[in-house]
C-alpha cells in the first residue's frame, strides 16, 4: 500500500511554517496513507502554539529538539518515519499542487532512484529588481533555485534541502544529516552543504541519486535574504561549507611537518591571500549591476573558502 511521509524542521519560523503547513492542507487528500513529521528545533516564537492549531487538519506529528541545528533536528525525526517513501523539506517551502501525487509517481518512474532532488521556485515577499529577475544571479545558491533540470541520474551538488525525498532503505542503512554542518540557529558562520553531505554519504555507499522535475515547491524568500548583507554572509558560509567539502576529499593539504617550509608559507600565503583580496575588491567597482553583483559574491566566497581552509590545516595539524 501507497505511503509517503514529510520531514521537516522549523527554528523560529513560526509564520513560515503556518504558510507551509497551510500548502499541505490545500493538498486534500492524495489517495493514500500519507503524515507529516515537523520538529521544533529549540524555537521561542509561537511555533508550538503554530502546531497545535494544525493538529486536527493534517496527519501531524511533531516533537521538541533543544539543540540547535537543523540537521541535529531532522535526525530525532527519522525514527518516527513510518512509510517507505520520505519527503525531506523545509518551513518556508510550500508544495504545489498534487505534489505527493507527483512525488510517488517520481519514485515509480525512477525505480533505481534511492535520493531524488526535485524543482524549487522562489515565492519573493518583496519586489525585485527588474535586472535580478531576468538574470537570476546566484538564485541557485541564494534561494535554492532547481528549474528546468531534465529527469534522471544527477550528481549530489545539485539536490537541495527545499525539496527532495529518499526511500526509507537510505536512512536505514546508516545514511543520516552530519550535524556538524549548518543550517544552525546558534552559530553565525556555519559551513554549508548540509544535503550534499548526505548526497555524498548515500552516493559512497552504492546508492543512486536522480532528479524529478514535477514536483516543487515555491521557496519563500523574505526580505531581509534580498540584502547585500544576506548575499554576503550567504557567499562567506558557502566558501566555509565548500573547503570543509575540499578537506574531506583531501584537496586541501595539511601543514607541513618541516620547519623551513612552515615558516616560508606561513610568511607567503597570508602575502598572496591579502594581494588577491585586494584585486577582487578592485573587480567590485564596477557600474554594471550584473557585473558587481557576481564580483562581490566571488570576494566573499573567497574569504569564507580561505578561512575554511585555514580552520581545516589548524585541525589536520592538531592531530599530528
Amino acid at each position: 500500500m501507497t505511503s509517503i511521509s514529510v520531514l521537516l524542521a522549523s527554528y523560529n519560523g513560526a509564520n513560515l511554517l503556518q504558510r507551509t503547513l497551510d500548502g499541505y492542507v490545500a493538498l486534500g487528500n492524495p489517495g493514500f496513507d500519507w503524515q507529516i513529521i515537523v520538529v521544533d528545533n529549540a524555537s521561542t516564537d509561537n511555533t508550538q502554539d503554530v502546531l497545535s492549531s494544525y493538529k486536527d487538519k493534517l496527519p501531524l506529528t511533531s516533537l521538541f529538539e533543544a539543540e540547535a541545528g537543523k540537521n541535529k533536528a531532522l535526525n530525532k525525526g527519522i525514527p518516527l518515519i513510518t512509510s517507505d517513501l520520505v519527503v525531506l523539506t523545509d518551513n518556508d517551502s510550500i508544495p504545489h499542487p498534487g505534489f505527493l501525487n507527483q512525488w510517488v509517481e517520481a519514485f515509480s518512474n525512477q525505480p533505481d532512484a534511492d535520493v531524488l532532488g526535485a524543482s524549487i521556485e522562489p515565492l519573493f515577499d518583496v519586489d525585485m529588481p527588474a535586472w535580478m529577475l531576468e538574470n537570476k544571479p546566484r538564485f541557485v545558491e541564494l534561494f535554492a533555485l532547481r528549474e528546468d533540470i531534465p529527469d534522471g541520474p544527477i550528481g549530489a551538488d545539485y539536490i537541495f534541502g527545499p525539496n527532495m525525498a529518499v526511500r526509507k532503505s537510505v536512512f536505514d542503512r546508516g545514511v543520516v544529516f552530519d550535524e556538524g554542518v549548518g543550517p544552525n540557529g546558534a552559530i553565525k558562520n556555519y559551513a554549508m552543504g548540509s544535503e550534499t553531505a548526505f548526497c555524498r554519504d548515500a552516493e559512497a555507499k552504492g546508492m543512486k541519486l536522480a532528479f524529478a522535475s514535477k514536483p516543487c515547491v515555491s521557496h519563500i524568500v523574505r526580505p531581509y535574504q534580498t540584502t547585500q548583507e544576506f548575499r554576503d554572509k550567504r557567499a562567506y558560509r558557502l566558501g566555509l561549507g565548500t573547503a570543509r567539502k575540499h578537506s574531506l576529499e583531501g584537496k586541501i593539504s595539511p601543514i607541513s611537518n618541516n620547519l623551513i617550509i612552515r615558516t616560508l608559507k606561513g610568511i607567503g600565503e597570508p602575502i598572496l591571500r591579502s594581494l588577491k583580496d585586494i584585486q577582487m575588491q578592485l573587480n567590485c567597482m564596477q557600474s554594471n549591476p550584473l557585473q558587481k553583483s557576481e564580483a562581490v559574491w566571488n570576494l566573499h566566497f573567497y574569504r569564507g573558502y580561505q578561512a575554511g581552509k585555514r580552520m581545516s590545516r589548524q585541525t589536520d595539524n592538531s592531530l599530528l
